[in-house]
């Protein structure tokens, strides 16, 4: 309970921010990441696309050993409780 709260108060700190991982393990020689995002999923795409570049230059390919589960809160700093939900739900 204590991490969730304090998840939830960063992720409201940072909301106007650019995404950040929320949480990440591995699962059968494949590594997930929780995308979690407050703004909107076309306000970020320059960021995301260097995201997901940097991770390919580091050797991680999506759909081989990479798998990223994305949230976005389309500007709605309210869902972002229920969308770490999902996140933690599929962890």
């Amino acid at each position: 309970m204590v991490n969730r709260r304090r998840l939830m108060i960063a992720l409201t700190g940072l909301a106007s921010m650019q995404p950040f991982i929320v949480l990440a393990q591995k699962q059968a020689g494949v590594r997930r990441i929780g995308y979690l995002s407050a703004p909107t999923q076309a306000s970020v795409k320059r960021a995301h696309d260097e995201f997901v570049s940097a991770l390919r230059a580091l050797g991680w390919v999506i759909g081989k050993n990479l798998a990223i589960e994305y949230r976005w809160a389309d500007g709605k700093v309210e869902r972002l409780p229920a969308l770490a939900d999902e996140l933690e739900l599929i962890s």
